[in-house]
C-alpha cells in the first residue's frame, strides 16, 4: 500500500490531458463461476502521467487509474471500491504502444493485492487498445476530481504543506520533523496520511496513513485514526508495539486557497508513550 499511496501523491494533478485511451480484454476465468472476467479502462496522458477509470466483472468492480508511461512500457495501479473485500489493489502493466486510428492487441500482465499489499496472484493476459474513446466520461472525472462519496469535502483531496510543530513527545521517541519533506495527503480514495521526504522518492518515502474518511460526510471536520503493530517511520518506539494513530483537525476554504488545521498524534498502546504535532497547511497545487 506504501506505493499506492504515493502514486496518488505524485500523480494530483489539474492538467487538461491531449489523448484519451481505451483498453478492453479478459483477466481470464472466474475460478468459481468459470466464466470470463471482462475488464475496461480509460485514461488519458500527459508527459508520461496516466489518468482515468476503470472497471471488471470480479476483482476490482470500478475503481480509480494511476499510471506512468515510460520506456519500458506502461505500468497502472488500480485501487479498489470493493466487489472483493480481499482485494486491495491492481498492478496492471502493458506496453507503451500508441494506436493512431482503431485498435491493436497488446500484452498484459496484472498482479492483485491485499490490503496489506501482499500479492494474491499474478497473470498474463492480452487486451485490445482503442484510441478515443469515453472521453467525455474521462473529461468530467479531470473536471471535478474527488466528488463522488466526498460530501462537504468535495474537491479537497490533495497535498497539504505549511508549518506543522512537535507540541509533546514524552520520551523522545518521534523524529518526524528530521525528514527533508513533511506533507499532508488526501487522495482521490478518501484517504489521508502523512509523507515523509521528497516524493519523486518513489520506493523509499516513509509514509504514515493514518485512515479513510466516511462516505459523504456532513461536515468538514475529520477524525481518522489506525492502529499497527509494525515498526513506524520517523519514531523510536519498539517495532513490535502497537501504535494508534490520529489525525484530527478541519478542512476550510478561503480566498479560493484550501487550508488545513489540527494535529497529529501517536500513542504507544504497551507504553503509553507519544508525540503530537500541531498542523497548518494549506494545498499545494502540483
Amino acid at each position: 500500500m506504501k506505493s499506492i499511496f504515493l502514486f496518488f501523491l505524485v500523480l494530483f494533478s489539474r492538467n487538461t490531458f491531449a489523448f484519451q485511451y481505451e483498453l478492453r480484454g479478459s483477466l481470464g476465468k472466474d475460478p468459481k463461476t468459470q466464466k470470463e472476467i471482462g475488464f475496461s479502462m480509460n485514461w488519458s496522458e500527459q508527459n508520461g502521467v496516466c489518468r482515468g477509470t476503470y472497471e471488471d466483472q470480479s476483482y476490482i468492480g470500478s475503481g480509480i487509474l494511476r499510471g506512468i508511461n515510460g520506456v519500458s512500457g506502461r505500468l497502472f495501479v488500480i485501487t479498489s471500491r470493493g466487489l472483493d473485500k480481499n482485494i486491495r489493489t491492481m498492478i496492471l502493466a502493458t506496453s507503451n504502444l500508441k494506436v493512431e486510428k482503431g485498435e491493436a492487441s497488446v500484452p498484459i500482465s496484472f498482479t492483485i493485492r491485499d490490503a496489506k499489499g501482499n500479492p494474491l496472484g499474478t497473470k498474463l493476459a492480452s487486451a485490445k487498445l482503442i484510441q478515443g474513446n469515453s472521453a467525455s466520461k474521462i473529461a468530467q472525472l479531470q473536471e471535478e476530481p474527488c466528488q463522488d462519496g466526498f460530501g462537504e469535502l468535495a474537491g479537497f483531496c490533495g497535498v497539504y504543506s505549511g508549518l506543522i510543530t512537535e507540541t509533546s513527545d514524552s520520551q523522545n521517541r518521534c523524529d518526524l520533523l528530521s525528514a527533508s519533506k513533511v506533507k499532508l495527503v488526501f487522495d482521490e480514495n478518501g484517504e489521508l496520511g502523512l509523507v515523509l521526504g521528497d516524493v519523486s522518492e518513489i520506493l523509499q518515502t516513509p509514509i504514515h496513513r493514518v485512515g479513510r474518511i466516511f462516505i459523504n460526510p456532513s461536515s468538514r471536520r475529520v477524525d481518522l485514526l489506525t492502529r499497527g503493530c509494525r515498526e513506524l517511520v520517523g519514531t523510536r518506539f519498539d517495532k513490535d508495539d502497537c501504535k494508534i494513530l490520529n489525525i484530527q483537525g478541519v478542512f476550510s476554504l478561503f480566498q479560493n486557497i484550501k487550508h488545513f488545521v489540527g494535529k497529529y498524534s501517536i500513542l504507544d498502546e504497551k507504553t503509553t508513550q507519544s508525540c503530537t504535532y500541531s498542523l497548518t497547511l494549506e494545498q499545494k497545487l502540483e
